[in-house]
């Protein structure tokens, strides 16, 4: 058929060659990027939530500290929603790369080619 190198079309085996796209938390190294995005989408939430509880024991109003709560469920809540939405976004990007290298090879990415 072609003479398209599937790794360098963007093919490895089950998964894309990619790295950003990788979704396995371990294969890249902490770095102060990372964990200020992770404080970003999931850090003030929580802060709020703990804000919130230590409000209302405190002595404030039951009412203003089940709001910080609220809002920082609702604020993670997004957050995950959104980062599901985005998953799905990477898996049909994958899903068509797959389909596009059987077109071109006659035979998945993650099978071994067949014997004519």
């Amino acid at each position: 058929m072609g003479g398209c190198d599937p790794s360098a079309a963007g093919y490895l085996g089950n998964q894309m060659a990619d790295p950003a796209h990788s979704t396995a938390p371990s294969s890249e190294p902490w770095t102060w990027g990372r964990a200020g995005l992770w404080f970003v989408r999931y850090g003030i939430g929580l802060v709020l939530i703990v804000g919130g509880i230590a409000a209302a024991a405190a002595g404030a109003s039951v009412e203003i500290g089940m709001m910080a709560v609220g809002g920082g469920i609702g604020l993670i809540g997004l957050n995950v929603v959104f980062r599901l939405g985005v998953e799905g976004d990477r898996e049909r990007q994958q899903e068509e790369a797959a389909r596009r290298y059987f077109d071109e090879y006659g035979h998945w990415p993650d099978e071994a080619p067949r014997q004519r």
